[in-house]
């Protein structure tokens, strides 16, 4: 049985295929569901401990973007808590993947930079700066200093 195939079942037995639900409905589910996965660092049993994991799905069923049947159902029925689970567990797979996919391409960029670095123009060293990511990154999320502030510090 192919995952797609899998999924797809476990999406009907949830309801996101009922009746009148809206086709877009899955697809707004599954980015929340991803959303809160990369804010709680939840992205799939390997991430979380097997507890932690459990206690992520469990909050993901008051979800407003769930199947209105399964909103209703989930808590007692155990066929779809594992349907949830399972469309958790492909979605936790490709945020995993495209984490993986960025970290490549920001290292690949950074060793760029720094081969053209040592390189230089006319092939000597150049005075470019090694750079950092976490400084980067800090130097981003610092917040901007407000006209008072400025004032204070002259």
């Amino acid at each position: 049985m192919s995952v797609e195939y899998k999924n797809r079942k476990a999406a009907e037995l949830l309801g996101f295929f009922d009746e009148g639900i809206p086709p877009q409905l899955y697809s707004y589910w599954r980015k929340e569901i991803g959303h809160h996965m990369v804010i709680q660092d939840s992205a799939g049993p390997s991430r979380a401990s097997g507890r932690r994991w459990k206690i992520f799905l469990r909050s993901m069923w008051t979800l407003r973007t769930l199947a209105p049947r399964a909103r209703e159902n989930i808590m007692q029925d155990s066929v779809m808590q594992e349907c949830h689970a399972i469309l958790a567990l492909d979605v936790a797979k490709k945020i995993r993947s495209s984490q993986q996919a960025a970290n490549k391409a920001v290292k690949q960029a950074t060793d760029a930079y720094q081969r053209r670095c040592l390189q230089g123009a006319s092939g000597e060293m150049s005075s470019c700066s090694e750079v950092d990511p976490d400084e980067t990154t800090a130097a981003v999320e610092q917040k901007p200093i407000s006209d008072s502030e400025r004032l204070q510090t002259t």
